[in-house]
């Protein structure tokens, strides 16, 4: 198992990134750019909600770690964009809505990979919390997969808290022995993880779709 590089702890987070402000509510996460100084009075409001819808997306994106992002998203041969702006452009199109004078994004609709070359997502998935109060995710080995899906495929578990606005990447975990707990860490005590899940093949040719696990207590 290996850990990706976390993005910053911030020890006294009061829901402000930036020129993002964040929170949450029930399984959405709500952003709205923080306004500021116009000097070109001749910006028009589709042209400010775009720099808005643009501003929220990119520092959410913007936290996962770049390797996922570069690992998971596959690009076609013809395509001449970036994993980065093929993953920002997904958000922007399908994962947020504007509600109530603000960019609402759904975390269920977040994908962090993006399947060209497809393999089955995870068999029997189950994110619950221990006995020792730990968040676990476990999972199988179908059993009659289809041919690309073998047993040393690689379960990437990727958590996110929003108190923190922190998100917590672990990979190289196989397939047919899914068994993650995350350590009962103090300064997680109380605090909401959401949660998504994705597999690639050892050779890294081949990765599912995303899949959304839900939300937990810690």
């Amino acid at each position: 198992m290996s850990t990706y590089k976390l993005a910053p702890h911030f020890k006294s987070f009061n829901g402000r990134s930036g020129e993002l402000v964040l929170s949450t509510w029930k399984n959405l996460l709500i952003g709205k750019a923080r306004p500021g100084k116009n000097k070109n009075r001749k910006v028009s409001d589709k042209q400010r909600n775009q720099r808005d819808l643009f501003a929220v997306v990119s520092q959410f994106i913007f936290r996962i770690s770049k390797s996922v992002i570069d690992r998971a998203y596959q690009l076609g041969r013809k395509e001449n964009i970036t994993a980065y702006n093929a993953a920002m452009s997904y958000h922007m199109l399908k994962a947020v809505r504007w509600e109530d004078s603000q960019y609402v994004l759904s975390l269920p609709e977040m994908k962090f990979s993006r399947p060209l070359l497809e393999i089955e997502n995870g068999w029997e998935l189950d994110f619950y919390r221990d006995l020792d109060g730990r968040l676990a995710v476990k999972g199988g080995m179908n059993p009659f997969p289809d041919k690309f899906t073998q047993p040393d495929d690689e379960a990437t578990i990727i958590f996110y808290n929003t108190t923190m606005n922190r998100f917590l990447v672990y990979s190289k975990m196989r397939r047919d022995s899914l068994n993650f707990q995350l350590g009962h860490l103090k300064n997680f005590e109380g605090l909401e993880f959401f949660c998504w899940i994705f597999f690639m093949s050892a050779d890294t040719k081949r990765v599912s779709a995303t899949k959304y696990l839900g939300m937990l207590n810690m």
